[in-house]
C-alpha cells in the first residue's frame, strides 16, 4: 500500500519523515519534519518555517489524531518519539531560531524536548537557554516517569569550542534535574574562521535503551577532523551507564571504543580518575584505572589556570594510585587531565590550601 500524507501546514511543502512506531491497537505513529523555502536574506517570508508535525495513522492511512508545532517565528525538529506509561508521546531534537548577521538568515540552534498528552495536546517542553547547543535525540522513561534523553552538546570556551555527547533528565513534569556530558577526545578547535581546524573532535548520541536494570546503553559516533588529514576518521561510540547516567561509581566518565585496534578478546576497561583530599593540604591521592593498551603510556598532568604544566606523572599500573606532595605548591585552583595519546581519559579540578 501507499499513503500519501499532506501536510498541514499549506508553506510546508517538504516533508521528511523521522521515526515511526507500531501502536498495540495496530495504527502507526509517525513524526515528521515538515517545512517551506527559506530566503538566505533578512528577514524571511512567512513561507521559511520549520515545524514538527506528529499524527497517528490508521491501517487504512487514515490520520486520526495530529500535533503540529507553532510557527513561524520558531523552528522545532523534533522527530524521536518515546511513549509514555500515562499514553503521552515526548518528543526530543532542537529548536531553531532565525537571526540576522548583516542581512543574511542565522538560524541558532537550542536543544528541544516536549511531551504530548493522550490527547494530542502540548503538556510542556523544555528549550536550552544559550543558542549554538546541539540537539537531542532518543528519550526513554524509567519507572517513576522521569525521562533521559541523549544527543549533542556544543560549549563554547573563549576562542574554542567543544563538541560532547550529552545525557539529560527530566522529572515527569519537565523539570530539568539532571546533566551529564560525555567525552572521549578533547580536541577543541580555533572557531576563527581565518585559523585552519585542526584537531577537531565532535562528540554525539543518536539512540540508546533502558536494560531491565534501569541502566542505559548509548550509541553515537566520534568525529575527528572534518578536514583531509591523516588523523582523521569516524569511530563508532558505546557507552553503558548506571541508572543515574554515571559510568563508575567514582565519577561519571566516558567508556567507548579507542582510536588504536584492540584485540577482540581484550575488553575496553572503564577508565576514569578520583581526586581526594580534595582541598589538598600537604599530600594528594589520585585513584585511577586506565584501559590496559595505556599502561606505561598514560599520563597524569597538573596544570595552573593560565596553563602552565605543574607535575606530570606516568601512570605504571593498570589501576593503583599516584601520592603527589604538595607541600611546596602554592595556594590555589588546579587542573588535572588523565591523557592517553591525544585522548583525555579523565580531567578535573583540585585546591591547594595550607593550614
Amino acid at each position: 500500500k501507499r499513503w500519501v500524507f499532506p501536510s498541514p501546514d499549506p508553506y510546508c511543502t517538504y516533508k521528511v519523515p523521522s521515526d515511526l512506531y507500531l501502536l498495540p491497537n495496530g495504527h502507526f505513529l509517525i513524526s515528521a519534519f515538515v517545512f517551506g523555502p527559506c530566503s538566505v536574506y533578512y528577514p524571511p517570508s512567512d513561507s521559511c518555517r520549520a515545524r514538527t508535525w506528529i499524527f497517528e495513522a490508521d491501517s487504512l492511512g487514515n490520520i486520526l489524531h495530529q500535533y503540529l508545532s507553532s510557527a513561524p517565528d520558531r523552528y522545532v525538529m523534533a522527530a524521536k518519539l518515546t511513549l509514555s506509561r500515562d499514553g503521552g508521546i515526548v518528543f526530543s531534537g532542537k529548536e531553531t531560531f532565525i537571526g540576522q548577521s548583516n542581512s543574511y538568515v542565522v538560524f541558532r540552534d537550542r536543544q528541544y524536548i516536549g511531551k504530548l498528552d493522550s490527547n494530542y495536546e502540548l503538556a510542556w517542553e523544555y528549550t536550552s537557554k544559550e543558542p549554538h547547543l546541539g540537539y537531542l535525540s532518543r528519550s526513554v522513561e524509567m519507572a517513576d516517569g522521569s525521562i533521559w534523553v541523549c544527543g549533542k552538546d556544543k560549549d563554547r570556551r573563549g576562542d574554542t569550542i567543544e563538541y560532547r555527547g550529552i545525557l539529560l533528565k527530566f522529572s515527569s513534569d519537565g523539570d530539568s534535574i539532571g546533566r551529564q556530558k560525555f567525552y572521549r577526545l578533547s580536541y577543541p578547535y580555533h572557531s576563527s574562521l581565518t585559523d585552519l581546524w585542526y584537531d577537531q573532535a565532535s562528540h554525539f548520541f543518536q539512540d540508546m535503551v533502558m536494560l531491565p536494570d534501569s541502566s542505559l546503553v548509548l550509541v553515537g559516533e566520534i568525529a575527528v577532523d572534518y578536514l583531509s588529514s591523516p588523523t582523521a576518521g569516524y569511530w563508532g561510540w558505546v557507552v553503558h551507564t548506571d541508572k543515574y547516567g554515571c559510568v563508575e561509581s567514582e565519577g561519571c566518565f566516558p567508556v567507548g571504543l579507542a582510536q588504536s585496534p584492540i584485540p577482540p578478546w581484550e575488553a575496553v576497561r572503564v577508565a576514569w580518575c578520583k581526586v581526594y583530599p580534595n582541598p589538598a593540604h600537604d599530600y594528594l591521592t589520585f585513584d585511577y584505572q586506565i584501559p590496559s593498551q595505556a599502561v606505561g603510556q598514560a599520563v597524569m598532568i597538573v596544570s595552573d589556570p593560565m596553563g602552565k604544566e605543574v607535575k606530570r606523572m606516568t601512570l605504571a599500573e593498570l589501576k593503583g594510585q599516584l601520592l603527589w606532595d604538595t607541600r611546596s605548591l602554592p595556594e590555589g585552583l588546579y587542573y588535572y587531565s588523565l591523557l592517553f595519546g591525544k585522548e583525555q581519559l579523565a580531567s578535573g579540578s583540585l585546591s591547594v590550601v595550607h593550614q
